[in-house]
């Protein structure tokens, strides 16, 4: 197994952020740990939070295909009874 701890600049384009994800799950090795920075596809993006959401729920579906044969942890926002958190995934 190969530990991957990544230090990545994150963009406030979320999409950009998406597809530096996925480059870099594709590029690892099977049966990797790929560990991403805290918020890295949205930041602290405090005045977006309901976009970070929607990119939670976005990223959720991929990252399910991607983590076949990888483990990934990645923390993305959440919204829970109506309360932002920074979930680990």
């Amino acid at each position: 197994m190969n530990l991957i701890a990544l230090q990545l600049k994150t963009s406030k384009n979320f999409e950009k952020n998406l597809h530096k994800l996925e480059k870099y799950i594709a590029n690892s090795d099977k049966n990797s740990f790929i560990l991403f920075p805290e918020l890295f596809l949205t930041g602290y993006s405090y005045d977006r939070l309901d976009e970070a959401v929607a990119m939670t729920k976005k990223a959720t579906k991929l990252l399910k295909i991607f983590s076949k044969n990888k483990t990934i942890a990645i923390t993305m926002t959440t919204r829970k009874n109506g309360c932002y958190y920074n979930t680990l995934h």
